[in-house]
């Protein structure tokens, strides 16, 4: 089956609607109110004469606390093989090689204690991979590489707003600009 053809007016309804959407229960407000109060600027917009308000942020070390209590342990991993064939034992070896080694260059661990502090101030976090055919890995014979990037909610939109399963997403549109 062909997949259907996309136009550029089709994707830009598709992003209205999703923006639509995110403005309908406030998001882009709430993301910005609940950012400030994180960096401790809970009085923005009070007009006061003389003195500054008192400011106690106690929100950041809320966060910071909670996100040590979730990442004190790594989130890992183990892949065990179907069967026991001749020549499995080394490839699920080399799956776990090489999946380690993608944690690390992605830096996924550091990924996932931001993604908590979004999660904490924007009410949920996202991370993006793809395959990047063009990276250069510097093994011979092999090119491109897995990516990864953080992203904020307010620049996800999702096909269908009321299900919380990416899979069975119509489309996902990442909302972002690159050089």
């Amino acid at each position: 089956m062909k997949p259907k053809e996309l136009t550029p007016q089709q994707i830009q309804s598709e992003f209205s609607q999703g923006k639509a959407y995110k403005e309908s229960i406030n998001l882009y407000e709430k993301v910005k109110i609940n950012n400030r109060f994180y960096e401790g600027d809970q009085w923005n917009g009070v007009k006061v004469l003389r003195t500054k308000p008192l400011t106690m942020n106690f929100l950041r070390r809320l966060f910071s606390y909670f996100t040590v209590m979730v990442v004190s342990d790594d989130v890992d991993f183990e892949l065990k093989p179907f069967n026991t064939f001749d020549g499995e034992d080394t490839a699920v070896t080399a799956m776990t090689d090489e999946i380690k080694r993608v944690i690390e260059r992605c830096k996924l661990k550091v990924m996932g204690r931001e993604g908590l502090r979004d999660a904490g101030t924007n009410g949920d976090a996202a991370v993006y991979h793809w395959w990047n055919p063009d990276k250069e890995t510097g093994r011979e014979g092999v090119q491109g590489e897995i990516e990864s990037e953080l992203l904020m909610n307010t620049n996800v939109i999702f096909g269908n707003s009321t299900s919380g399963d990416v899979q069975s997403q119509p489309y996902i549109i990442i909302v972002r600009r690159r050089p």
